[in-house]
């Protein structure tokens, strides 16, 4: 299991690379490949179509690994702040 200090640097590095022009053009290019493709997908093609549908989730979900990486992040910088001052209340009592 990471650490916290993994947690946040990971979602640093998922802040930036989401934060990227380069990144956003590229995933706004694929999906919008995928879309087309399935628009020109032969009706009788169901498994073509089926295919497609289900590189249009896996790109999704790898987006969403992303944003679940940075929202952890997040919760790992709070959680860690939390330590620290409850470390540093517990070095005053004592």
């Amino acid at each position: 299991m990471p650490s916290l200090d993994e947690d946040i640097q990971r979602g640093e590095e998922a802040k930036r690379l989401l934060a990227t022009d380069a990144h956003k053009r590229a995933v706004a290019a694929v999906q919008a490949a995928i879309v087309q493709a399935m628009i020109d997908c032969p009706l009788q093609d169901k498994q073509l179509l089926n295919e497609l549908k289900l590189i249009l989730k896996l790109h999704k979900d790898y987006q969403s690994a992303l944003e679940f990486a940075v929202k952890n992040g997040q919760i790992a910088a709070h959680n860690l702040e939390i330590e620290r001052t409850a470390a540093e209340k517990l070095k005053r009592l004592f």
